[in-house]
């Protein structure tokens, strides 16, 4: 060797530390792994189970792994080891060994653990195991929380799947935005702004609900057609053929051929009066003249009307009329059917100044709306005194009147309380229902309030020629 070459070598040499030597002991777990004359980093015992030197204790700990087919006991002191049993590897998590395999590139998670001590996991109730074969279940602090069988369906908070999904507890549904079409049909989703559970046939989305109330259930049902005070409508224009008069109203009057109606405000004078009237159409109506005005009524305007002789009569036929009439309304099938669609149980939600219309005493009433055959739904039970609604709940939403702010209706009902309406009059019922003067009020509600403004918001004009009545569907 060239002598210039074995000095550099010789240099070289001398800035190695000296060598790790691998020490052998019967029981070496916890022991000193500093021998003299050797700075061991591994070592293996007798068994197998082999340890690094712990550098800050200078102890042997963490067992590496363990080879051979007879398994040592997992305990505190192997937790972390790894074991090969020659058909498996194994994880020793402080207490028992757990087999860790690889399939198509994946991790096999066997079928020997449990909801209580799953294969993989975060901590050590959590994570996910293999109740049986071709099945896999997530657990969270000891407990199974979902399982996906070997077909695909799902189970969460039960361990069965009679469905492709079964829910063992409530589900909250959203609205996603998505549009309905065919791509989303059958879909479901909550609508937030009408309180009612929607679906989608591929077209648009619809109202998920009942048709109608159980057996011996009330309605609660706001009428289609608006009346002044003494229930009278908005007056489009009077005609004549000699003695004949023609009026012509704005919406249907819910009128019958033989009711007593009397005009005023009309101009020639000679179409004012009380008459027997002819219904032609829903919004028309002839009547005889005293004598032949001459020219059509000049101020139509102005003109109005009152229904027979109004009061709680009066509205209680033109519920009868309106709920007829109209018969989409929620409920109508199920009442109809059961023979309360008459003049027996058909009532305007009304007091007069003397007398009040009444619900029936604990009995669970059901919204609806005679305009709007997706409203209603919503339920309340009066008290024992048949006053409701017990709750604080708006009526202007979707699953009740689907009523505007605006949609007011005639109640006459004293305030009572904020959650039960009175059992008296108001102070106000526009001469009990009988008078559509200017100059007098009567007491009405407004459906988007929580409180007694429901039923006994404000006093408002008799003249007022569009406010509703509420209808009482009582069984």
């Amino acid at each position: 060797m060239n002598w210039r070459r074995a000095a550099s070598l010789a240099v070289l040499l001398s800035g190695l530390v000296p060598a790790h030597s691998w020490a052998s002991a019967s029981a070496l777990y916890g022991t000193s792994c500093i021998t003299a004359g050797a700075n061991n980093v591994s070592a293996a015992d007798s068994t197998g189970n082999n340890f690094i030197c712990d550098s800050g204790t200078l102890t042997w700990k963490y067992p590496i792994y363990q080879f051979g087919s007879t398994a040592a006991s997992c305990a505190a002191g192997l937790a972390g080891g790894l074991q090969w049993t020659g058909s498996a590897l194994q994880l020793c998590n402080g207490t028992t060994w757990g087999t860790l395999g690889f399939a198509n590139n994946g991790i096999n998670l066997g079928t020997s653990a449990t909801a209580a001590n799953p294969q993989i996991s975060g901590d050590a109730t959590s994570g996910l195991f293999t109740p049986t074969g071709s099945t896999v279940a997530i657990t969270t602090n000891g407990a199974e929380r979902l399982r996906v069988a070997s077909g695909g369906s799902v189970a969460i908070g039960t361990t069965t799947a009679n469905a492709k999904l079964q829910v063992n507890g409530t589900v909250i549904v959203a609205n996603g935005g998505e549009t309905c079409d065919a791509t989303h049909a059958g879909g479901i989703r909550y609508n937030s702004g009408t309180s009612v559970m929607e679906f989608c046939n591929g077209l648009a989305w619809t109202p998920f609900k009942a048709t109608g109330g159980p057996s011996a259930s009330g309605y609660f049902v706001e009428s289609a057609g608006g009346w002044n005070a003494c229930f009278g409508r908005v007056v489009n224009s009077i005609s004549n053929s000699g003695t004949t008069a023609t009026l012509t109203t704005g919406f249907n009057h819910y009128l019958s051929t033989g009711a007593s109606v009397t005009i005023t405000g009309a101009t020639p004078s000679a179409y004012n009066g009380t008459f027997t009237i002819t219904v032609t159409t829903p919004a028309k109506f002839t009547y005889t003249m005293g004598s032949n005005p001459g020219s059509s009524d000049t101020t139509a305007s102005a003109t109005s009307y009152c229904s027979g002789s109004g009061g709680l009569v009066q509205a209680n036929s033109l519920c009868l009329s309106d709920l007829t009439t109209n018969t989409s309304w929620f409920g109508y099938v199920q009442a109809n059917a059961a023979g309360l669609v008459n003049s027996s149980h058909v009532t305007a939600f009304l007091c007069d100044g003397v007398t009040c219309n009444n619900l029936d005493a604990n009995t669970t009433y059901y919204f609806a709306s005679a305009y709007d055959s997706t409203a209603g739904g919503h339920s309340f039970t009066t008290d024992g005194s048949g006053l409701g609604p017990n709750d604080t709940t708006t009526w202007s939403e979707g699953d009740a009147f689907a009523a505007a702010s605006g949609d007011n209706y005639w109640t006459g009902r004293a305030a009572g309380s904020a959650t039960k309406w009175g059992s008296t009059s108001a102070a106000t019922t526009c001469s009990g229902w009988t008078t559509n003067s200017s100059g007098s009020t009567g007491e009405e509600g407004i459906p988007d309030q929580n409180n007694s403004n429901r039923w006994a918001y404000t006093p408002g004009l008799c003249n007022v020629t569009f406010t509703a009545l509420i209808c009482l569907v009582n069984p």
